[in-house]
């Protein structure tokens, strides 16, 4: 299993703190957690495969990452 760091930067940073991110397989989430307050966020145990990200802000702003492949 993989893991996945990342980090949101902006230049209004604190619109996305504590946003939403969601990872999916297929049809499928997969994980959730929040933006912390330095952007980041983490996600731990992924299995491969073809997955899809999203983040959405408190206002419903929604960041979209799709088909990216998860390989060991």
């Amino acid at each position: 299993k993989a893991a996945l760091l990342g980090q949101l930067a902006a230049e209004d940073q604190d619109h996305w703190t504590g946003a939403l991110v969601e990872l999916h397989q297929g049809h499928r989430l997969q994980f959730s957690t929040t933006v912390d307050d330095l952007g980041a966020f983490r996600f731990e145990g992924i299995m491969p495969g073809a997955q899809r990200l999203r983040i959405i802000s408190r206002d419903s702003s929604i960041i979209v990452v799709s088909n990216f492949e998860v390989s060991l």
